[in-house]
């Protein structure tokens, strides 16, 4: 599942997004609808990094 950012307020699956709404949908279906301009890939999440731990030596 990837997130993707609506261009405009559309239906998709049943449900109503406004402009500026994060929509997650599968990459196919967001392969399938980019053409149309609904849609734009919303930036990637940052993954928060491990923490080493700590070391009582």
């Amino acid at each position: 599942m990837i997130d993707a950012i609506a261009k405009r307020r559309t239906t998709l699956n049943g449900k109503t997004y406004e402009k500026g709404a994060v929509v997650p949908m599968p990459l196919q279906q967001f392969t399938d609808l980019e053409p149309t301009g609904r849609f734009e890939r919303a930036p990637a999440k940052s993954k928060a990094e491990p923490k080493a731990p700590d070391r009582a030596d």
